[in-house]
């Protein structure tokens, strides 16, 4: 019966005690680099009126220390004290005398002796829920949460007595990050918000912004180890083209007091006279184990309207005269009926009710406009009887990827937006080429050369009986001072073949060639590439601009005669200077 009794206890021992020690271990664990966030607070309550008057955050460490009576001791920087667990137990140095805290293995609503860190040795009642062990006495109550481990700790005691006047404490743990033995982290944050406010330009005349961004962190003032608990705040630039191409540039802006952060932070100009838009978020990042990272606005984005100062724009020349193609833009898209030439000139000044006039003839139509002060726009009317002056439109020297304008030569629908602009060397002039999209139907166009003027005009007309139709406009020939540029009529597509419904490049035929080879190109909308020659050393050779005005199929021939032969490269880029194919052309005599 004895042997029978040792085994059933060697049972017990190596089976049921095992269990209870990884149960208990669940509510209080630490490992070397285990940290600490917890925010003490400390209320005053006298004659039943209680008052805040001290409050503050601290970091803290776990750091393996002495190794006592077959325990491993750590550092805890919430008891501010070398601790160690083991059997249900967790004890703590006194210097080098090893004292009892707690005793998890006691029943729930047990008391033992023991002695609670930098106080003094007293009875103690352990209580036990699903997930929370508590250790107290009169002044302390211990909070140790499961898969936690120490959570909370509130101490009351009297401040004068037998005066009813007491000092609260309580500090609770807000963030801990630790190293599990699988190697991954264990992260408990205390779900934070913070009010931030941002002051900034929304409309740009330079490529530059002033931002200036305040916000209070909730744990600022209280956080003994730094000035503020912010750790960086940055301005995100996303500037995207048609909704699909975005950019990030990130900035850091630097701290100008405590809670507020200020810059002046330069923009991608190439990137805006390209036609992106720009829009900025910001983040804040903390000090926290995490750390936090808050967004601001916490969706979407603060958008900036970038306007451009173009004085090129509009040159008035005296003498100057363009001649357009007229084409009628069926609903298919194809332009099916030439319909005329179209004269665009500058005409006499005029005066009208002591009011001097320019004049400017297009679309048969004569406009009258005058510039305003800064020269930076121009009013338009229209004359009606004999003197009164209908307002049109005005066209601004100031544009936008982002705002809508209202330009003349497209006066329906509700303006284009600016699509960006780049140097045109077509008729071998160099000049800045400016392009708009938008107004009715979104499929409104104008391209607009300095010193030439509009070079592409597409537009709603309304016919003899008040229908809207889509007319084209192309620029075929100048006459300035008796100079006549003739520029290249627009290449038409051939009517047998399919109309294209997404741009491609095919490659070159036949390859390898002697002397020359071709390129197609189906576009589906006004188009204007430009075709770059490389020689085997990626040295350019060679460069043309080209221009196609309408939707349909187009036939390019290189011909490289009086070159040597060999290996050459033909880049082929977009308007904003974009590489959309790169050909390998093997020139063989």
């Amino acid at each position: 019966m004895g042997k029978l009794r040792n085994i059933f206890y060697l049972f017990f021992t190596l089976s049921f005690v095992p269990t209870l020690q990884a149960q208990d271990s669940l509510y209080f664990f630490q490992y070397p680099g285990q940290r600490y966030l917890t925010m003490r607070d400390i209320t005053h309550t006298e004659m039943g009126d209680t008052t805040d008057f001290q409050r503050y955050i601290d970091l803290g460490e776990v750091v393996q220390q002495q190794y006592v009576n077959g325990k491993q001791y750590y550092y805890h920087p919430f008891f501010s004290a070398p601790m160690a667990y083991a059997a249900g137990k967790i004890y703590w140095l006194d210097g080098n005398t090893e004292k009892l805290f707690a005793d998890f293995t006691v029943p729930s609503g047990s008391t033992f002796t023991g002695t609670i860190p930098r106080s003094t040795q007293s009875t103690l009642t352990f209580t036990k829920t699903v997930n929370t062990y508590r250790v107290s006495d009169w002044q302390y109550s211990f909070y140790f949460t499961k898969n936690f481990g120490i959570s909370r700790m509130i101490r009351t005691y009297s401040y004068l007595p037998p005066l009813p006047e007491w000092i609260t404490i309580e500090m609770n743990v807000k963030e801990m990050k630790y190293r599990k033995e699988d190697g991954s982290y264990f992260l408990f944050q205390t779900p934070l918000t913070v009010s931030t406010g941002v002051v900034i330009v929304d409309t740009l005349f330079t490529p530059s912004v002033t931002l200036k961004v305040s916000s209070q962190h909730p744990y600022s003032g209280i956080y003994r180890l730094a000035v503020d608990f912010w750790d960086t705040v940055k301005a995100n630039f996303v500037y995207s083209k048609l909704d699909v191409d975005n950019i990030t540039i990130s900035h850091r802006i630097p701290r100008k007091t405590k809670e507020v952060f200020e810059a002046t932070l330069p923009l991608e100009e190439t990137l805006l006279r390209s036609g992106y838009r720009l829009h900025v978020y910001f983040t804040l990042t903390d000090k926290s184990l995490g750390p936090n990272v808050f967004r601001y606005p916490t969706e979407g984005f603060r958008e900036i309207h970038y306007l451009m100062k173009s004085p090129d724009f509009y040159i008035i020349q005296p003498d100057f005269k363009n001649f357009y193609n007229k084409w009628l833009i069926s609903s298919d898209g194809l332009d099916t009926s030439l319909v005329g030439e179209v004269e665009h000139h500058f005409m006499m000044d005029t005066m009208v009710n002591s009011t001097l006039y320019k004049r400017e003839k297009l679309f048969s139509d004569t406009l009258y406009f005058l510039t305003n002060d800064s020269n930076q726009s121009f009013n338009f009317f229209r004359r009606l009887g004999t003197g009164w002056m209908s307002p049109v439109g005005t066209d601004t020297l100031l544009f936008s990827s982002s705002v809508p304008r209202l330009l003349h030569y497209i006066d329906s629908g509700t303006g284009v937006r600016y699509q960006g602009d780049f140097f045109d060397t077509l008729a071998g002039v160099e000049s800045r080429l400016y392009h708009f999209k938008g107004g009715m139907n979104g499929d409104e166009e104008l391209k607009f050369k300095t010193g030439t003027g509009p070079v592409l005009i597409v537009r709603y007309e309304p016919d003899g009986m008040g229908i809207l139709n889509k007319m084209f406009y192309r620029l075929v020939r100048v006459d300035n001072h008796g100079i006549i540029t003739q520029l290249e009529e627009p290449r038409k597509s051939d009517p047998t073949v399919t109309s294209p419904t997404e741009f491609s490049i095919s490659n070159n035929y036949p390859n390898p060639f002697n002397p020359s080879t071709k390129v197609r190109i189906a576009t589906v909308e006004n188009s204007v590439l430009t075709f770059t020659l490389f020689n085997s050393n990626g040295e350019e050779v060679s460069s043309f601009t080209k221009e196609y005005a309408a939707k349909g199929n187009y036939e390019e021939e290189i011909n490289l005669s009086g070159f040597p032969s060999g290996a050459w490269f033909l880049s082929v880029r977009d308007d904003n200077g974009k590489q959309l194919k790169l050909l390998k052309l093997l020139y063989l005599k």
